[in-house]
C-alpha cells in the first residue's frame, strides 16, 4: 500500500512492477492532477471536503480533480453522506457504481457500529461487528470497515478473513492513536487530521472534549466546530493560524492560545 505523498512517485513505479495480485495506492488531488486516464479494478472516493483550497480556485475544481479517480472498466466505490460526493455518484456517466453510507440505509452497502447491511451483493444481508481492534475506533473507521467489506467482495477474500483482519488491525501512528488512556482520561493523537471533515469525524465520538487545533490553517469555517460545543469543554490553538481560529471560535467556546506547540504528557498527567 503507498500513501498520497508526492515523493511516493518513484516508489509507486517500483512496487508496480512487482508481481502483486493487488496494488492499493491513495491518490491525493495533486497526483490527480496529471492523471488522463484510470483503469484501476476498484476506485473509492470516501468524502470530499474543502480541503487543500489554498491550492484550487473553489470547491468545483477541486472535486473536478478527484473525478479523475473514476475508473471506466471497474468498479466506482462512492460515498452518498456528502452532498459533492452524492453528486458524483448520481451521474448518469457512471454506470459500474456501488454507493455507500453510514447514514442512508437506502444505499447499496450501509454500515453502523453494531452491523452492516449489504443491499448490493446480497439482499438485505446483515453481517454483525462484535470485534473490532481499538485502531479502528471512531465513525470514520466504521467507514473505512464497510469499504474494506466491499473490496474484499470484489476480490472474492473469505469473509472469515474480513471479520479477523478487522479484529486484530493496527493503524497508523498519529491517525486517531490512543497514546495515554485509563479510567479518568484518554488522550487521542489525531495530528493526521489536515481538514475539517476529519477533525468532526474524531469529535462526534467524544465528550468533554480538550482540543488542540493550530499549524496552518487549510480552510476558514472553523465556525462549524460550534455545532459540536456541547462536547468540547475547551480549545487550545497555535501556530500561525492560531490567533485565526481563537477569533472563530471565542464567542461560543472557552479558547486559549498557547505558544510553542509541545507537550510532554508523562510529566503533566499528574492526578490522573
Amino acid at each position: 500500500m503507498l500513501g498520497a505523498i508526492l515523493e511516493n512517485h518513484y516508489a509507486m513505479l517500483f512496487f508496480l512492477k512487482k508481481k502483486y495480485k493487488v496494488h492499493v495506492i491513495e491518490l491525493s488531488s495533486f497526483q490527480l492532477e496529471t492523471v488522463k486516464s484510470l483503469d484501476s479494478r476498484i476506485s473509492v472516493i470516501t468524502n470530499l471536503s474543502g480541503d487543500h483550497l489554498d491550492r484550487y480556485k473553489g470547491i468545483s475544481d477541486y472535486v473536478s480533480q478527484k473525478k479523475n479517480i473514476i475508473t471506466k472498466n471497474g468498479i466506482n466505490l462512492l460515498s452518498i453522506d456528502d452532498i459533492y460526493s452524492r453528486k458524483i455518484f448520481n451521474r448518469k456517466k457512471i454506470k459500474n457504481k456501488i454507493s455507500f453510507s453510514l447514514v442512508d440505509k437506502s444505499a447499496d452497502c450501509f454500515a453502523n457500529n453494531d452491523y452492516i447491511l449489504d443491499n448490493y451483493f446480497k439482499k438485505n444481508k446483515k453481517l454483525f461487528i462484535k470485534k473490532i481492534s481499538k485502531d479502528l475506533e471512531g465513525n470514520f473507521n466504521i467507514q473505512n470497515i464497510l469499504i474494506a467489506y466491499i473490496c474484499s467482495k470484489i476480490l472474492k477474500i473469505p469473509e472469515s478473513n474480513f471479520l479477523k483482519v478487522i479484529k486484530t488491525f493496527k493503524g497508523l501512528p498519529f491517525r486517531s492513536s490512543t497514546i495515554f488512556t485509563n479510567n479518568k482520561l484518554k488522550i487521542v493523537n489525531n495530528s493526521k487530521s489536515t481538514n475539517l471533515n476529519s477533525t468532526i469525524n474524531s469529535v462526534v465520538n467524544y465528550n468533554n472534549i480538550y482540543l488542540i487545533l493550530g499549524g496552518i490553517a487549510k480552510e476558514k469555517n472553523f465556525e462549524i466546530l460550534l455545532k459540536y460545543k456541547n462536547k468540547i469543554s475547551c480549545v487550545y490553538t497555535y501556530g500561525k493560524s492560531g490567533n485565526f481560529i481563537e477569533k472563530k471560535l471565542k464567542k461560543e467556546l472557552v479558547v486559549k492560545k498557547i505558544g510553542k506547540f509541545k507537550i510532554s504528557y508523562q510529566t503533566n498527567l499528574q492526578g490522573y
